[in-house]
C-alpha cells in the first residue's frame, strides 16, 4: 500500500512540475514578466530525475503532456488563421524538445562519458549540456523557411536583454537562457550546493543587469551625450503621430466603408496636429482598405491633408491586382510628402504565409524624411530578424516603422506576442521602432527594447512623440 501511494505521489509531483513549466511560459506570453528565462528549469529537472531512475518512457509521457499544455497557452490564438496551425506549432514544439533531449542523452552516453571522461561508472554523474546546442541548430534551420523560428527562440520573451543581445544576438541569448536552466537543474538533481549557488547567482546577475541597463539606459546615455557631443555630429529631431483607427469590423465591411474610414483617419490626424505639431503622420497596415495609388479620389483626400498640414503621411493600403478570382492584392505602404505627392511605395516582400490573396513584392524600399532614412516592415515581416538585419546593415536606416493590423486577434495573446518581436529587433540593433497598429499595441520602442510610449489597445486614439537621432548613429538621444 505504501509503495502504491508513493508511486502515485511521484506521478502527481512530476506532472505538477511539468505543468509549472507550462504556467511559467503562460505568464511570459501574457505579460512582460521575463519568466521565460526560468520556465525550462522544471522540465530539465524532470529530465535528469528520469535519467537517474531510468524512467525514459514515463518522461516521454511527461514531455507530451508538457508540450500540449504549453501549446495551449502559447499557440491557441493561431486558430484565428487556421485550425491546423495550433496543433502543427505544438507538434513542432514537441519535436524540438524531443530531438534536443534525445541528442543530449545520446551524446552524453556514448561520447562524453566513454570517450571524453573514459568513465565506467554511472555516466549520469558526468554530463555536458548539449541540449542548447541542438536547440540552436534546429531554430537556425527553421528560421530559413518562410515560417520563421520566432516562436521557438526564447529571446522572444526577454526583450530587455540589452546590452548582451547586441553582442550575442537572438540565438546567443536563447543559448544563455537554456544553458543556465540546464546547469541549474542538473546541480539541483545531483545536489551540488556550491554550483547551485554560483549558477543561480550568475543567472540572476545576468537577468538583473540586463533589465536595469535596458530600463535606465536613458540617463546613462544622456550624461554621456552631454559630455561628448561635438559639432560634427548632427542632431535630427523627428516628431510624429501614430494613429490607431481601431476598426475591428470584418475586411468586407471595411472595404464597403472606405470613405468613412478615411475620414476618421483624417479627423484623428487633424486633431493630433492641432494639439501638437509633428512632421509625419503614420497610419497602420491596411488603414485604408482601398487602392490609394490608382483611386484618384482617395489619393486626393490624403494629398490635400498632407498639403493642408504641411506634413508627410505614411499609410497602409491595398492596391488590387485582380478584382476577379483569385482576388489578389499587394500589402502596401505609401508615403506622401508635404506637397501631397506620393514619393515612394513599398509592397510587402514577405506577407503572411498561406495568405494567397496577397501577392509578395519584389524588392525592399527605403524611405526618407528630414535626412533620416527609415524602413517599413509590414505585418508578418516583423517576425524575421533577417529582414531587420538587411535594413540595418545593408541600407543603414536610422529607424524602423512597423505597420500591422491586429483586428483578427486583438483580444488574444498573439497581439502581445508580436510586440515582443519589435522590441527584440530594437534592442538587437539599437534603433527606435515606431509601431502603428489598427487596434492595439501602437507604441514607440526605444533602442533597448523599452516601451517609451503607447496607446491602450482597442481604443481610437493618436500618439504624438519625438525621437532625436545623431546622424552618424554613434549615439541615439532619447
Amino acid at each position: 500500500m505504501f509503495i502504491k501511494e508513493k508511486f502515485y505521489k511521484n506521478i502527481f509531483i512530476n506532472f505538477t512540475l511539468a505543468n509549472l513549466s507550462s504556467l511559467l511560459l503562460n505568464f511570459s506570453v501574457t505579460s512582460d514578466t521575463n519568466l521565460i528565462v526560468i520556465f525550462t528549469i522544471p522540465i530539465f529537472f524532470l529530465y535528469y530525475k528520469f535519467l537517474i531512475n531510468k524512467d525514459q518512457l514515463f518522461f516521454i509521457l511527461i514531455l507530451i503532456f508538457f508540450s500540449i499544455t504549453s501549446g495551449t497557452y502559447y499557440f491557441a490564438w493561431m486558430n484565428v488563421y487556421s485550425k491546423m496551425l495550433y496543433p502543427l506549432a505544438t507538434f513542432v514544439f514537441l519535436i524540438f524538445f524531443s530531438l534536443s533531449f534525445i541528442g543530449d542523452y545520446l551524446i552524453n552516453k556514448y561520447i562524453t562519458n566513454k570517450i571524453i571522461f573514459k568513465s565506467k561508472k554511472n555516466y549520469k554523474q558526468k554530463l555536458i549540456p548539449f541540449f542548447p546546442f541542438i536547440w540552436i541548430i534546429l531554430i537556425y534551420l527553421l528560421d530559413k523557411t518562410t515560417i520563421g523560428a520566432f516562436l521557438y527562440t526564447f529571446t522572444y520573451f526577454f526583450p530587455l536583454s540589452s546590452p548582451f543581445i547586441k553582442i550575442f544576438k537572438v540565438y546567443g541569448i536563447t543559448f544563455i537562457i537554456l544553458i543556465f536552466s540546464q546547469i541549474i537543474a542538473y546541480n539541483l538533481v545531483f545536489k551540488n550546493k556550491k554550483l547551485i549557488f554560483i549558477s543561480i547567482f550568475l543567472y540572476i546577475l545576468f537577468i538583473s543587469f540586463s533589465i536595469f541597463y535596458s530600463l535606465y539606459y536613458k540617463d546613462l546615455l544622456y550624461n554621456n551625450f552631454s559630455k561628448n557631443y561635438s559639432d560634427n555630429k548632427k542632431i535630427i529631431k523627428l516628431r510624429f503621430a501614430l494613429i490607431q483607427g481601431n476598426f475591428r469590423e470584418s475586411w468586407e465591411i471595411r472595404k464597403n466603408n472606405v470613405k468613412l474610414i478615411l475620414l476618421t483617419y483624417i479627423n484623428l490626424t487633424k486633431e493630433a496636429f492641432i494639439k501638437e505639431r509633428f512632421d509625419i503622420a503614420i497610419w497602420p497596415e491596411y488603414a485604408i482598405p482601398g487602392d490609394i495609388i490608382n483611386d484618384e479620389s482617395l489619393k486626393n483626400e490624403i494629398s490635400n491633408l498632407a498639403k493642408e498640414l504641411n506634413i508627410y503621411i505614411l499609410t497602409g493600403c491595398s492596391p488590387w491586382i485582380y478584382n476577379d478570382p483569385p482576388y489578389q492584392n499587394y500589402n502596401t505602404a505609401v508615403l506622401f510628402d508635404n506637397n501631397g505627392k506620393i514619393i515612394k511605395s513599398y509592397y510587402s516582400v514577405n506577407p503572411l504565409p498561406f495568405d494567397y490573396d496577397v501577392k509578395p513584392g519584389k524588392s525592399y524600399e527605403i524611405f526618407e524624411i528630414k535626412g533620416l532614412k527609415f524602413a517599413v516592415q509590414m505585418c508578418y515581416e516583423e517576425v524575421f530578424d533577417r529582414i531587420t538585419k538587411i535594413f540595418i546593415n545593408k541600407y543603414k536606416v536610422d529607424f524602423i516603422v512597423v505597420l500591422t493590423n491586429h483586428a483578427l486577434f486583438d483580444n488574444l495573446k498573439g497581439a502581445y506576442q508580436t510586440t515582443l518581436l519589435s522590441r527584440i529587433h530594437a534592442s538587437t540593433y539599437g534603433k527606435y521602432i515606431l509601431r502603428a497598429t489598427n487596434s492595439g499595441y501602437t507604441m514607440v520602442i526605444s533602442p533597448t527594447g523599452k516601451i517609451k510610449s503607447k496607446i491602450p489597445k482597442q481604443k481610437r486614439d493618436y500618439l504624438v512623440d519625438e525621437i532625436s537621432i545623431i546622424k552618424d548613429n554613434s549615439i541615439i538621444n532619447y
